[in-house]
């Protein structure tokens, strides 16, 4: 078995999960097709889509293709996995890019580490219309990586991962109850249990535009948060992952404390009241206490101008 496993021709997965992206899907399955590594498979995984994935996805007979109900890109990353068959997986998200050799960087560092689950390199962003940004992620030089990802997450997109499917056999998948971060939380999982490796080459291309599920910072914040809490029984045994989340929490609350404010007044002067506005008020109350007083101030200074005006 680890022979097959760990051999040169080793099937690499590559899962695409879908939901109204199917615009960018095309340079996507494009992106993996012109991989240098030849032994891959596609299969995309529709959540439920309405923007009609499927038509994309027949110009090409040799790519899988099944539908679920939709229930959010953890549950169709599960059912990629169930669909597939590689020794190895990558999940890339309908909206972003492989550059040609990411699987066969990927599969050469865990081919020399049969007992390595998870290897990572950097991502490069691109604009709405693929065109590079300036931007350029620096190379992760963390032995440690649960550490690093308490701290801060290295893997800027899933397309940047390739996972050993033992994981999966383990028992491991990505948590359904997750609507956002979902892998960032199996990121964890994984680096606290098996041994990974980061290399500095670009893999993948990260796209950004208006409806990235990364541009909801309240959402984002919230679940970070959950993600890094639930860690809490684990860091325990050590106080370099102590410190390391401890920090992990504080860059959450600085990244994302102002523009999940400003995102929840937005909505809080837009919208009526729901459940979802006094949900993430309560959240950001727990995490930034602070937040309620500068809410009010911030409207009380608007409100003075205008009366001044």
């Amino acid at each position: 078995m680890a022979e097959k496993l760990f051999s040169s021709a080793a099937l690499v997965s590559v899962v695409i999960p879908i939901y109204n992206q199917a615009r960018y899907l095309g340079e996507a399955i494009d992106s993996v097709l012109a991989q240098s590594y030849p032994h891959r498979e596609i299969v995309v995984v529709d959540d439920g889509s309405s923007d009609d994935p499927a038509s994309v996805v027949s110009r090409h007979p040799e790519i899988r293709f099944v539908r679920q109900e939709n229930a959010g890109s953890a549950a169709a990353r599960n059912h990629g996995i169930r669909e597939s068959h590689g020794a190895f997986l990558v999940f890339l998200d309908a909206d972003d890019r492989l550059v040609p050799d990411a699987l066969e960087r990927g599969h050469a560092v865990l081919s020399e580490r049969p007992g390595c689950a998870l290897a990572y390199g950097r991502a490069r962003m691109i604009s709405t219309d693929g065109i590079p940004l300036p931007s350029v992620q620096p190379p992760h030089r963390e032995t440690d990586t649960y550490a690093a990802l308490l701290e801060r997450c290295p893997i800027w997109n899933p397309g940047s991962a390739m996972c050993s499917r033992f994981v999966f056999e383990e028992g491991v998948a990505f948590d359904t109850s997750m609507a956002y971060s979902s892998d960032y939380l199996f990121y964890l999982t994984v680096a606290r249990r098996w041994p990974a490796a980061s290399h500095s080459a670009v893999v993948s291309e990260y796209r950004q535009h208006e409806t990235n599920r990364s541009s909801n910072a309240a959402e984002m914040m919230r679940h970070l948060m959950r993600a890094l809490r639930a860690q809490g029984p684990f860091v325990r045994s050590s106080p370099r992952w102590r410190a390391a989340r401890r920090r992990g929490i504080g860059y959450c609350r600085r990244d994302y404390y102002r523009p999940a404010v400003r995102d929840l007044w937005k909505r809080l002067r837009r919208e009526p009241a729901s459940e979802r506005k006094f949900r993430d008020l309560r959240m950001l109350l727990a995490v930034t206490p602070i937040v309620l007083p500068r809410l009010l101030a911030g409207e009380l200074y608007r409100g003075a101008r205008r009366m001044m005006s």
